[in-house]
């Protein structure tokens, strides 16, 4: 039973290992996404309210996460 018990807890811990690697990896990838866009709108040296609402509301999920 210990055994068993053991491995379980092992294959639980790498779930969550792997689930929070996942989650890190997504958090950059959607920081690397607003930066681009970012970029892109100054860049055009875009002013109107769109593209500044898209950064605000990617601004606030990033920031809440």
């Amino acid at each position: 039973m210990p055994r068993r018990l053991f491995r379980s807890a092992t294959a639980d811990k790498n779930r969550f290992v792997l689930l929070y690697i996942g989650i890190a990896a997504a958090l950059l990838c959607a920081a690397g996404f607003f930066i681009y866009e970012a970029t892109i709108i100054r860049a055009e040296q875009a002013r109107d309210d769109t593209s500044v609402a898209v950064l605000e509301v990617g601004n606030r999920v990033l920031h809440d996460l």
